[in-house]
């Protein structure tokens, strides 16, 4: 073969050798139809390239038996889990829908971070810094007020509450510290059933309030490590209350809930 034809084989090689090209993300492809729900996820929020660059992350939620809900921040994230701690909702689900609104006699489309579906009215949250919020320019400053009461009006005409959460609400202590604490160790198949009934038989004949380390020493052959983990299942279960005024630990005091003649829960 002669170097000429090398040389153009080489060539028409180059040439053919073309970068592959990106599949496009599609939400409505029989692949994402097939997927489990709870894993699912929010459709607007699959998409992870390189082009954005805040955090995007999933929160299992554990009353929604490990649903995991989709979040583009690390304060999102944080407020699944305050979310999830509070309870009160049937589902959360991530950027459900756009509304339109009317900011300074402009149109405007907003997404909300998250939808709260409840028994009663929905519930939209919207997820702000601070510093969004307080702007440094007061001009911007005015701007974000006029988006905020713009969401109001566009909630209201929807029939749904709003709420906007910022550090403040979110990451306050003890309560981010408490949410944590009860969002791991209320994960699913965490608490074996058989250590719930040892729980159970120790509260039996435990005092109406104790403190967490006194519970631990009625439930042996469990190791005392464990008596926070199992005591704050139990308290979703509704079987104690631990006090939220101080971080969850050793020393945190639990009272004891008892039945009504009712059979509701005091």
């Amino acid at each position: 073969m002669s170097t000429r034809s090398m040389k153009g084989r080489a060539r028409r090689g180059k040439t053919a050798a073309k970068p592959k090209r990106r599949r496009r993300y599609n939400p409505d492809s029989r692949w994402h139809r097939k997927k489990h729900p709870l894993i699912k996820g929010a459709a607007a929020r699959q998409v992870r390239t390189g082009r954005r660059n805040q955090f995007v992350g999933a929160v299992p939620m554990t009353r929604l038996n490990g649903k995991m809900v989709d979040g583009e921040s690390l304060l999102e994230l944080d407020a699944l889990v305050i979310i999830d701690n509070d309870g009160g909702f049937r589902d959360v689900i991530a950027q459900p829908f756009q509304l339109t609104l009317d900011v300074a006699g402009r149109i405007r489309r907003w997404t909300p971070d998250f939808l709260i579906v409840k028994d009663g009215r929905d519930l939209l949250v919207e997820v702000k810094c601070l510093s969004w919020l307080y702007h440094r320019d007061p001009a911007k400053a005015a701007l974000a007020r006029s988006r905020v009461n713009a969401i109001e009006s566009a909630c209201a005409r929807r029939d749904c509450d709003f709420m906007l959460l910022t550090e403040d609400e979110i990451r306050v202590e003890p309560r981010l510290y408490n949410a944590s604490i009860c969002h791991r160790h209320n994960a699913p198949h965490l608490v074996p059933r058989e250590l719930i009934v040892v729980g159970l038989s120790a509260l039996a004949a435990a005092p109406d309030e104790l403190t967490i380390e006194q519970f631990a020493q009625l439930i042996p052959p469990v190791h005392p490590i464990h008596a926070l983990g199992l005591a704050v299942r139990l308290e979703r279960l509704g079987h104690l209350r631990i006090d939220r005024r101080t971080r969850y630990s050793l020393s945190s005091t639990m009272v004891k809930t008892f039945a009504s003649p009712n059979g509701a829960r005091a």
